[in-house]
């Protein structure tokens, strides 16, 4: 006889249910597809930072980066790699600078910081994306690699899409 009682059933209201808006992070419902690009790694003596994944999704790409330093004090104070994106049109594009509120739609692109990883929204268009990496506070200069939005393209095509809301999967 199990000791934990069992649980309540959720609610189904889904229309109450809040998601992020499409440019705050990743849709609903989509499993990524990783795409096959050539990643950017910079490093000092004492400390690396890389991109681990691009993670392809119908209306964005999610990046993962990853740091290791050989002393982890850094994590206590505003001395965190920093990450950018130039756009194919030459715009820089800063993590969560002049975002707006959560209601209303930005004209685009937005690079939300979600921790260890950055929102890229929308996807590019054709052209080159260059990535942009630095962490001054441990020796490592800006570090840039360009990726050719063309395998972000290729890569959309490839997203899982699984359903629309809560409870009904995508229909084929």
């Amino acid at each position: 006889m199990p000791l934990l009682p069992e649980p309540e059933p959720p609610a189904r209201d889904s229309a109450s249910r809040y998601r992020d808006p499409e440019w705050e992070s990743p849709p609903w419902g989509e499993i990524p597809k990783i795409a096959a690009v050539d990643l950017l790694e910079a490093s000092s003596r004492t400390a690396a930072v890389r991109v681990t994944a691009v993670r392809v999704n119908s209306s964005g790409c999610q990046f993962d980066v990853r740091a290791l330093a050989k002393d982890n004090a850094w994590r206590l104070r505003d001395e965190a790699p920093r990450f950018g994106i130039v756009w194919p049109d030459a715009t820089v594009v800063l993590p969560d600078a002049g975002l707006p509120a959560a209601t209303d739609q930005p004209e685009g692109p937005c690079l939300v910081d979600r921790g260890d990883s950055y929102w890229l929204w929308p996807l590019p268009p054709p052209g080159k994306l260059t990535l942009l990496l630095d962490w001054p506070a441990m020796g490592i200069q800006e570090t840039t690699t360009e990726i050719d939005t063309r395998i972000l393209s290729e890569a959309r095509a490839e997203v899982v899409h699984l359903w629309d809301d809560d409870s009904s999967p995508a229909s084929s």
